[in-house]
């Protein structure tokens, strides 16, 4: 790096643990400055401490299944830009510079270099009720799983006895699913903006309401982004595998998984009820695509007309009405 292009601010990169997180700290003339923090108020806000002390400007940390929203929360308050980036992306990093060995200190080092050259776009802060209901949405995912598992059991189960244990089971999980179901409710009844988007999706032919709520917590950016960022984010977007006079086959990859998830079954439904997405359907398996290559196409195509209407906060009849309309 030329002195004419080299850094002028720190950046900071965070390998998120259970019980203790790796800080390393990227400064202008690049010495890092290494700090494990305990995952407890008091560790969190020395890792604030030091990201102000050397005026980061912006902290890198890998989306490790819950255990970076705590921190993130802490940088989020303290006004410290953060990004929570896919493991494939800093370990496609680690590989672009060689680096094989895997220690926390290193992996922190590989956030925060990550951070200074790749410069991604921080995390949209989420609101404590967002937070909040992002915890009952995966309570709910975590209890459907369970439900499914032991009606597979039930199933294959030949004893008396133990089809009553199994059945006794289901009858638990089952009204721990109507309470979370309440709770989300309720949840939604308290926040006038979360309450808005999810109205604005379940108008939509196909969308239920835990559906619009799963959408929601997988997509928080959803109305904010144009159709191309939306639909890469989702991991809907076809990339292409073309070299020289070779036109590869076009495939997703990459993106959120559980955004994927949540759009999956209302854009099944769709292609039987919602007249948009199943028009747009039998078009193309009438042009010959593959039933899975035509639901990924009305997925994307869904996904893209749910961002359009929350930037324009329209229900279905009012987005519908504009997009028909002579002037539209």
């Amino acid at each position: 790096m030329t002195p004419s292009h080299a850094p002028t601010t720190a950046f900071a990169g965070l390998d998120v643990g259970k019980a203790f997180c790796q800080l390393a700290i990227l400064l202008p003339e690049g010495t890092t400055v290494q700090r494990p923090i305990p995952t407890t108020p008091d560790g969190f806000a020395q890792m604030v401490e030091l990201c102000q002390k050397h005026q980061v400007a912006l902290v890198v940390m890998e989306c490790t299944g819950r255990l970076e929203i705590p921190p993130a929360v802490e940088l989020w308050h303290a006004g410290i830009p953060v990004s929570i980036i896919s493991p494939r992306q800093s370990h496609a990093f680690a590989k672009a510079l060689g680096r094989a060995a895997k220690t926390d200190r290193l992996d922190a080092d590989l956030l925060a270099r990550f951070a200074q050259r790749i410069r991604p776009n921080p995390t949209e802060k989420l609101s404590e009720y967002h937070l909040e209901l992002r915890e009952w949405a995966t309570r709910r995912r975590q209890l459907m799983g369970m439900l499914i598992q032991e009606k597979n059991r039930l199933a294959q189960a030949r004893a008396q006895s133990l089809q009553e244990n199994i059945q006794r089971h289901l009858r638990l999980l089952t009204q721990q699913l109507d309470a979370v179901d309440q709770q989300i409710h309720d949840h939604l009844q308290r926040d006038p903006q979360l309450h808005a988007a999810v109205a604005r999706l379940e108008s939509v032919p196909g969308i239920s309401r835990i559906a619009a709520t799963q959408l929601i917590v997988a997509l928080p950016e959803l109305g904010t982004l144009t159709r191309r960022t939306v639909a890469s984010l989702a991991g809907l977007a076809p990339m292409a595998h073309d070299s020289g006079t070779l036109a590869g086959p076009r495939a997703i990859r990459g993106g959120r998984a559980n955004a994927r998830t949540a759009l999956f079954m209302p854009a099944l439904c769709a292609t039987r009820f919602n007249p948009v997405i199943k028009a747009m359907y039998t078009r193309l398996r009438a042009a010959g695509q593959r039933p899975i290559v035509a639901l990924i196409a009305c997925m994307r195509k869904l996904l893209i007309i749910l961002n359009s209407m929350l930037k324009q906060h329209k229900t279905w009849d009012q987005f519908i009405l504009k997009s028909t309309s002579p002037s539209a």
